[in-house]
């Protein structure tokens, strides 16, 4: 039976600016321009627009309780000296590598196996460094947007960070 290939268009996204960046969070939060400007102003400095970066950026703000949602007022919140204290990093690789290590061991595991195959890899490939099964941190790490699974192939999330982040937090042996 012969399978049938599916065309794949790359489609770049550029880095969004500082208005894309305002847009979003005035779209996201749904709070007034000059409340959010301040906190756009930031997240750009820090993500450099990179909207993979954001994402994980706001996701980071979010799980440290430093954007929360408050459901009384139901209204969105955020300190932005508490965040710029709050010791968010300049670093992307230092964020993705404290995202990483709160995953399942499974997923740091296969992640870092992943790391070392590149960022394109098949499920064969990667189930050779694993040396068994891939299915233990696949799903995690494929809902966490860690890895992008396209026909028979797969994608660390499509950036060079990610790898990065991967190899930082494996440890030195290995």
């Amino acid at each position: 039976e012969v399978e049938e290939l599916v065309p794949v268009e790359v489609l770049p996204l550029a880095h969004l600016g500082p208005e894309s960046i305002t847009e979003l969070l005035l779209d996201s939060l749904r709070r007034p321009l000059e409340e959010i400007k301040p906190l756009a102003q930031l997240v750009h400095q820090q993500t450099g627009g990179n909207a993979f970066f954001l994402h994980q950026f706001l996701l980071s703000l979010h799980h440290r309780g430093l954007l929360a949602f408050d459901p009384d007022g139901w209204r969105w919140g955020w300190d932005l000296d508490e965040i710029q204290r709050g010791g968010v990093t300049d670093n992307v690789a230092a964020l993705l590598s404290e995202k990483l290590r709160k995953l399942p061991p499974e997923t740091q595991t296969l992640l870092q196996r992943a790391a070392c195959l590149g960022n394109q890899f098949d499920r064969e490939n990667l189930a050779l460094v694993l040396e068994g099964p891939v299915e233990a941190g696949l799903s995690e790490a494929v809902l966490e947007g860690l890895i992008q699974p396209v026909g028979g192939a797969m994608y660390l999330g499509g950036n060079d960070r990610i790898q990065e982040a991967a190899y930082q937090v494996a440890e030195e042996p290995q």
